[in-house]
């Protein structure tokens, strides 16, 4: 691993790439944050809240997460696989949520067609 140190590109050039990395993510922050008015609009609060919350949680949950399971385990890759399993059981929790959601709006409304 050391012998990669004499291959590293100077510290301006670095900088440099840094700087243009940053700016790209504060581009895509950016767009994140002015999607969700078109797209949510009339709950634009409580989505940037989400999306606000979600990017807490990734800057505080995960490192901290990775990191006592590279202690722990030796490995950051099973924080990885923790985080992948947790991720699978809410996007199935929220496909469940939605199909119950989208049944129940024609019955709420009043809209269930009567047959007969």
């Amino acid at each position: 691993m050391l012998a990669f140190i004499g291959a590293l590109p100077p510290l301006f050039i670095v900088f440099g790439l840094m700087v243009v990395l940053f700016l790209c993510f504060g581009a895509a922050n950016g767009a994140l944050f002015q999607v969700v008015p078109t797209w949510f609009p009339k709950e634009v609060g409580l989505l940037t809240g989400i999306v606000g919350a979600a990017g807490g949680l990734g800057g505080f949950l995960l490192p901290n997460v990775l990191g006592a399971m590279k202690q722990w385990l030796g490995s950051p890759a099973y924080g990885f696989w923790l985080f992948a399993i947790v991720l699978g059981g809410a996007m199935l929790t929220a496909r469940r949520l939605q199909a119950q959601a989208v049944e129940d709006v024609p019955r709420a409304n009043g809209m269930v067609e009567r047959s007969g």
